[in-house]
């Protein structure tokens, strides 16, 4: 207890967790054939608006997640030869599902963190990918 203040139990947290969830699978879902994986998660990281409240940032991060790992299972299916590196996809994808839940007892700079963490993370995953440099490992959850 903080200042009087009990933070969201740890129900409350996991209930809310799996309505994000859900909610990202449904915005991917009805995004159809659109969903491009890392452009995509981009876009939605890049609208700040998707970050004002803890939820709706645990919403945009688990949509992010969800992208991520579909272009993820994308790369391992259309990698017959086994010469590319699928694993930062998947990697990037669960460290956005984990954010996703952890910004949800985040304030305002926790969410900006976390959300600038991210977009770092891909562009510098996507760097390694064109310069076939060593994957960054993912970045931790921001401190809230």
């Amino acid at each position: 207890m903080v200042g009087g203040h009990r933070g969201p139990s740890i129900a409350t947290i996991a209930i809310a967790s799996v309505l994000v969830a859900v909610a990202a699978g449904v915005a991917v879902a009805g995004r159809g054939g659109d969903a491009s994986g890392v452009p995509a998660a981009v876009e939605v990281l890049e609208d700040t608006g998707r970050f004002t409240t803890a939820v709706e940032a645990g919403d945009a991060l688990a949509e992010v997640g969800a992208l991520l790992q579909l272009d993820a299972r994308r790369c391992r299916d259309r990698d017959v030869a086994g010469t590319r590196d699928c694993d930062g996809l998947f990697a990037a994808a669960a460290a956005a599902q984990v954010f996703a839940a952890h910004v949800l007892g985040c304030t305002a700079p926790g969410r900006h963190e976390a959300r600038i963490g991210l977009l770092a993370h891909l562009s510098e995953l996507e760097w390694a990918a064109e310069e076939g440099a060593t994957r960054p490992p993912p970045p931790s959850p921001p401190a809230c």
